[in-house]
């Protein structure tokens, strides 16, 4: 790798690695030599490869169990040391569901791989 080439990309990098820090970004792929037209084609392409051997395989589990809520409780005294309680406005809270693709990491990862395989870098750009 010649001096200015790596002069470069140590910029860019320093120049991203603050740009995340201090909020937003995006990330952008970058080759030296490459323009827009190819890089967006050789992403699709990846993104095509990624969604054919990782498709989405949605799973659905319990996010929250069902709960029961306890109401108000009154007590009245019976007189002879005892008291007799009793509970008003309980309610029960459904379980709630969601659903999480299992590959999503599988995914992304095979992607990352695709363009790192052929040379990109990835950077962080804040947004405008």
């Amino acid at each position: 790798m010649n001096l200015s080439r790596k002069s470069l990309l140590i910029g860019a990098a320093m120049v991203a690695a603050s740009l995340s820090l201090t909020g937003c970004y995006d990330a952008v792929w970058m080759r030296t030599g490459t323009d827009d037209a190819t890089r967006d084609a050789d992403q699709a392409r990846c993104r095509r490869q990624s969604d054919d051997l990782f498709p989405p395989r949605m799973n659905r589990y319990m996010s929250r169990e069902g709960y029961y809520e306890k109401g108000e409780i009154t007590c009245t005294d019976k007189g002879n040391g005892t008291q007799v309680c009793k509970e008003h406005g309980g309610q029960y809270h459904e379980p709630e569901f969601s659903e999480q693709d299992e590959n999503s990491y599988a995914r992304a990862s095979n992607f990352v791989d695709c363009m790192t395989d052929q040379g990109y870098n990835m950077y962080r750009v804040k947004h405008q």
